[in-house]
This record gives C-alpha cells, structure tokens and sequence, in this order.
C-alpha cells in the first residue's frame, strides 16, 4: 500500500473514532516512523495535522461560548462541517486530486 493511502486510512479512520485526537497521532506516529516521505505525502500529511489543530481550536472557542449560551448553536455547526469536509478530504484523495481543507490554519508547512 502506498504511503499516501496509508495516511489517507490512517486520518480517515482515526478521525472518525476519536474526533480527530487518533486521527493526528496516527498520523504523526506514520511520520517519525517513515523516515523517508516524499514531500506530497509531507504535505498531505501537515495538512492532516493543520486541519484538526484548527478545528480543535475552533472547538475549544466554541466551548467558551458555553457562557455566553450560544455554544448550542455553534458546536453541532462546527461538528457538522468537520465531518462534512472530513468526507469531501477522503473523496477528493481517493481521486488523486491534491485537495487542502479550508478553514484550516497553516501551523506547520
């Protein structure tokens, strides 16, 4: 199996087991692992890693507006398009097409 599906199944998996907690340390644990990536599955990979930080985040911010009581309305948004792009990501690659999340801030490049 190539190392892009490998991550792809890995990501894809992970995510939907764990909210994107097992998804990213799989991920990382593929990158320390594989010493030599080639820079698409590199990429591929921060990518991976930049879109569940962002979403962690937009989560945690989501939490805090638990105060402010407008947080019923923002998590299941937040949640339900994390899994919406989790699924366009999966079938775009499963394509071959070089996709990038949107709304994903670019921690590592």
């Amino acid at each position: 199996m190539s190392d892009i599906k490998m991550v792809w199944l890995l990501h894809f998996i992970g995510n939907i087991m764990s909210w994107g907690f097992l998804g990213t340390l799989l991920v990382l644990i593929f990158m320390i692992q594989k010493k030599d990536i080639d820079e698409k599955t590199k990429s591929v990979c921060y990518n991976i890693i930049n879109f569940n930080i962002s979403f962690w985040i937009y989560f945690a911010i989501s939490f805090i507006l638990i105060f402010l009581l407008v947080w019923f309305i923002t998590t299941p948004i937040l949640a339900l398009i994390w899994i919406i792009l989790l699924v366009i990501w999966f079938i775009k690659h499963l394509a071959w097409d070089d996709y990038k999340y949107p709304m994903s801030i670019e921690f590592l490049k």
